[in-house]
């Protein structure tokens, strides 16, 4: 980047067209080469060379990290809450890495899977954090859920992970209709979380 001699105004042009925030507004040496690549290919074109790296690598670094930078964007956002994609953005980056598994070879193929496998654990320790409030939001509920799980998973997988956050839902409401005393019996709480999730 520095080779290209951009000043500092057509510099800022370049991120703002890119989308991207000033490099000074992250301490992150992975957002800083993410936005170098960015520029040089905006600058040389997809075809952009840097000695010593295959351009196939910077293409697919270029795509890893921004589905990571756009993931992290979204549940950032000081202007909404985010509870509800926190698992939609995860299963966003799976398919981006599962996507360069399927075209990378070799090491690269070898340290993407590293890296889904390491997802794929956070996922499964994290899954009832956030199924809970993706199932309320109007948008996803519980077919999310199992269409999301089921692709990346399968289908027994995806039944399991359905069924621990249905119960777990249920289990919520039973508790929040119990403290506020508004429930009669049990049957009807269980139809009424139904309802209200969508399943």
């Amino acid at each position: 980047v520095q080779d290209l001699h951009l000043t500092r105004q057509r510099r800022q042009h370049l991120l703002s067209h890119l989308g991207l925030p000033d490099l000074r507004a992250y301490d992150e040496h992975g957002y800083s080469c993410y936005c170098s690549l960015q520029v040089l290919r905006n600058e040389e074109g997809s075809s952009c060379s840097i000695p010593g790296i295959e351009p196939e690598l910077i293409r697919m670094l270029c795509s890893v990290w921004g589905a990571l930078y756009r993931a992290v964007g979204r549940v950032s956002a000081c202007d909404a809450p985010t509870s509800n994609v926190c698992l939609v953005e995860l299963f966003s980056v799976r398919e981006v890495l599962q996507f360069e598994i399927a075209r990378a070879g070799g090491d690269s193929a070898r340290v993407l899977q590293d890296a889904i496998d390491s997802l794929d654990r956070r996922i499964h320790d994290s899954y009832l954090v956030w199924s809970v409030p993706l199932v309320l939001d109007p948008r996803y509920k519980l077919a999310y859920i199992e269409f999301s799980f089921r692709r990346a998973f399968g289908s027994k997988a995806a039944a399991y992970y359905l069924s621990e956050a249905a119960t777990k839902i249920r289990k919520l409401y039973t508790e929040y209709s119990e403290h506020d005393g508004s429930t009669t019996d049990g049957a009807d709480s269980d139809g009424a979380a139904a309802r209200a999730v969508g399943s």
